[in-house]
């Protein structure tokens, strides 16, 4: 090791190593001693492990180096007990009683720290690491064979294979479920069930050589093999551990071995009777699990024991879709090879073809094509082959399927057509291909009406660009948003809007969920696009939408500017709207106190009626709004006003206990025996909502009880 940051490993062994001498005679000796290279010093400090830590050093090492994760300290004080030599391999009592002894048999050249909370271990954890990464270089080098510590030298398969057979003996050695408890003094469960199989595909050729041992976990009347599923599922992987996962609920042991791409396992188990065609797992069968996996010999070996080549179900439908959707070329051969039907319907994509599409795979996609795949099979996510390629801009593909034949106007899917699919994404050269090959600019359907109300919703300039300059009419009508204004208002895409006014888009147009662009951009705050739109013209007083008008949607929203411009070009302050009544009442309900106050100073009538709540104060009182509530009170609202949910603002105060509130009232003359609303009167609100305090307040007011 060369450079600053090896020099500064070679002083920090050469501090610790000095640290160590008792007198002044060792540390002369050690001085005229040192190592003059960072090879020497490890080679030294390995050669100096005792005979007896010998064997625990090269565990903790090999487990160290070649782990998937972060080992604890709890962990790698369990990796000591483990042989994979003797039977059994794990023995108990060689687990260290204090696992910071692993620091005292590799001396400095591991190191102990903490790991980083929302991490995969315990945050009370600690966790053990090779000390610099030079500790694993020099491991796993040539040049450790030629010093006294060569013992140590690391073969990468030979000690992944040692992993994954001590995982597997560790999970086998458990012959009763695992209980918590049992889980709390077995600290190399999870990492052994998690990752054995991880290490042993990385043994090369010496899988087959641990077939017996995985048999041996996958003997499904044996606790070992429940105790795996339930400590980490790898056909559930985002699940965690569960403990009472019932055996009946999980596939059937060839399904995982097929999963997890075990040949030599899959035909042992088929010899012992396996049902090759056993349903269960999310790919429904061990076929679909191996061609999604692109395990070749798994699947030709399913196949030539009797699997159903065209079985339907799983996540993909069918294996031709599984492999197909993976890119996995040789499977897919394999598949057809045996009969596969090329054109099967079913799964997330709908077929084989689309599926491929869909992920870029132009070798399975030209193969399946020279195999009779049908160029515009409708189906699926997308609809389309065509329509999932141009989703996700995959320019060679979209070429290949047009070369093919594929209609560039077929409708169906999500986005409705491809150009609206590759609109909505931004793929702008797939929008010129498309629109080269004849694709209708002004098609409709889909989620966003046409392919110019996608690309502004998106933002996506130069898109809408294209697309007007091929002729989209800028107030074609549909879709989710009503039209690419009120798209492009409502995702702040100031320059897409500016854009689309330009070219004549109508700045009042009506429809879609917000009703116009102004209410779009009022709701969500967009104060630049929101004084675009004033200016071009937008009628600040327009209906529609969820709200009913642009300054009750602005009010609701709390947003103080908006609301100040719209009141500034006119806004009727008491302008009616839809489940709030008006803007005073929305805001009162979500304690927007600025905007309240602003509404009451533009001429807001406080005590206006409407809405769910009847009124404002009845709106801001069901809420706990105490300031909100008094500035209401201060600007003359009624306090036992009627109407709406509750009957009276006291009534709404005491059906969520607001305890402050209701006091507020009361002083400000609320009338305690007040009939009406949900609840008939204010002290079965109270009692309803189980408020004790409430309840006493209520009563010494002169609330009667009867």
């Amino acid at each position: 090791m060369g450079g600053a940051r090896g020099m500064f490993r070679w002083a920090v062994c050469q501090l610790d190593t000095l640290g160590k001498c008792c007198n002044r005679a060792m540390l002369r000796k050690s001085l005229a001693t040192l190592p003059r290279t960072l090879d020497q010093t490890y080679d030294r400090i390995l050669s100096a492990i005792s005979e007896e830590y010998s064997e625990y050093a090269m565990r903790i090492l090999q487990w160290l180096t070649f782990s998937e994760r972060p080992l604890s300290v709890e962990e790698i004080a369990e990796v000591v007990a483990i042989d994979v030599a003797r039977d059994p391999a794990f023995d108990r009592d060689e687990v260290l009683e204090d696992p910071l002894e692993a620091l005292d048999i590799c001396s400095s050249l591991v190191t102990i720290t903490k790991n980083e909370a929302g991490g995969r271990l315990r945050p009370a954890q600690q966790i053990i690491a090779l000390a610099h990464y030079s500790v694993q270089e020099y491991l796993v080098s040539d040049r450790i064979k030629q010093g006294s510590a060569k013992q140590y030298s690391m073969q990468e398969a030979e000690c992944h294979n040692a992993i994954a057979r001590g995982s597997l003996e560790y999970l086998i050695q458990f012959q009763q479920p695992l209980s918590r408890e049992t889980l709390k003094a077995s600290a190399l469960a999870r990492y052994s069930a998690e990752f054995w199989s991880s290490h042993l595909r990385k043994t090369g050729d010496k899988v087959e050589q641990a077939s017996q041992l995985i048999m041996g976990l996958m003997a499904r009347e044996e606790p070992a093999y429940l105790n795996w599923i339930r400590l980490h599922d790898p056909d559930r992987t985002w699940e965690g551990r569960n403990l009472g996962k019932k055996l009946d609920c999980i596939p059937m042991p060839l399904y995982y071995v097929a999963l997890l791409g075990f040949s030599t396992v899959t035909r042992l188990l088929l010899d012992k009777g396996a049902e090759v065609n056993a349903q269960g797992g999310g790919y429904g069968n061990a076929l679909q699990a191996a061609s999604a996996g692109g395990y070749e010999q798994v699947v030709k070996t399913l196949l030539n024991a009797g699997a159903e080549v065209n079985a339907q179900g799983g996540r993909h439908g069918n294996a031709l879709q599984a492999a197909s959707a993976e890119g996995h070329k040789q499977v897919v051969k394999t598949l057809l090879d045996k009969g596969a039907e090329v054109n099967a319907q079913g799964g997330h994509y709908g077929n084989a073809l689309q599926a491929a599409s869909r992920k870029d795979h132009e070798q399975v996609v030209k193969t399946l094509l020279d195999q009779g795949a049908e160029v515009n099979a409708q189906g699926g996510y997308y609809g389309n082959a065509l329509q999932a390629a141009s989703a996700r801009g995959h320019k060679q593909v979209v070429k290949t399927l047009l070369d093919k034949g594929a209609e560039v106007n077929a409708q169906g899917g999500h986005y409705g057509n491809a150009l609206q699919a590759a609109s909505r994404k931004d793929h702008e050269q797939v929008v010129k291909t498309l629109l080269d090959q004849g694709a209708e600019v002004n098609a409709q359907g889909g989620y966003y009406g046409n392919a110019l109300q996608a690309a502004s919703a998106r933002g996506h300039k130069q898109v809408v660009k294209t697309l007007l300059d091929k002729g989209a009419e800028v107030n074609a009508q549909g879709g989710h948003y009503g039209n690419a204004l009120q798209a492009a208002s409502r995702k702040d895409h100031e320059q897409v809007v500016k854009t689309l006014l330009d070219q004549g888009a109508e700045v009042n147009a009506q429809g879609g969920e917000y009703g116009n662009a102004l209410y779009a951009a009022s709701w969500r705050g967009h104060e630049q696009v929101v004084k675009t739109l004033l200016d071009a013209g937008a009628k600040v007083n327009a209906q529609g939408g969820e709200y009913g008008n642009a300054l009750y949607a602005a009010s609701w929203g709390g947003h103080e500017q908006v609301v100040k411009m719209l009141l500034n070009k006119g806004a009727e302050v008491d302008g009616q709207g839809r489940y709030y009544g008006n803007a005073l009442q929305a805001a009162s309900h979500r304690g927007h106190e600025q905007i309240v106050q602003m509404l009451l100073n533009a001429g807001a009538e406080v005590n206006a009626q409407g809405g769910g709540y009847g009124n404002a104060l009845q709106a801001a009182s069901a809420e706990g709004h105490e300031q909100v509530v008094k500035m209401l009170l201060d600007a003359g609202a009624e306090v036992n006003a009627q109407g709406g949910q509750y009957g009276n603002a006291l009534q709404a105060a005491l059906a969520e206990g607001h305890e402050q509130v209701v006091k507020m009232l009361l002083d400000a003359g609320a009338e305690v025996n007040a009939q009406g609303g949900q609840y008939g009167n204010a002290l079965q609100a109270a009692l309803a909502g189980g408020y004790e305090q409430v309840v006493k307040t209520l009563l010494d007011a002169g609330a009667h009880q009867h």
